[in-house]
């Protein structure tokens, strides 16, 4: 993990309305995202080196795949702003967003 952080789960966190659930805290980093209602809409993770978003539920189609190509290894976000950044990101696509 970080500095500064720990193993344990991370609070639900708002982006954009949709309210990403942490399943996993590294390797990988994941996420269960949920609508106002209470719908799953997306699930999100960052193994080796990809942050990946599908729709729906894994396997879903997928609306976002960024590659961290400078860390093949990575597992994990390194912090708070970069977490926020793809979430936004992540929040974003899975509204049909640019």
């Amino acid at each position: 993990m970080s500095s500064g952080e720990s193993w344990d789960l991370l609070p639900p966190a708002e982006h954009l309305g949709l309210t990403f659930h942490m399943t996993c805290p590294a390797y990988p980093e994941q996420y269960d995202v949920l609508d106002a209602e209470g719908n799953q809409v997306g699930y999100a993770r960052l193994r080796h080196g990809v942050f990946r978003v599908d729709a729906q539920e894994c396997g879903g189609p997928t609306v976002l795949v960024q590659s961290f190509s400078d860390e093949p290894t990575k597992g994990e976000f390194s912090g708070p702003g970069e977490r926020d950044f793809w979430l936004d990101v992540a929040a974003r696509r899975l509204q049909g967003q640019p």
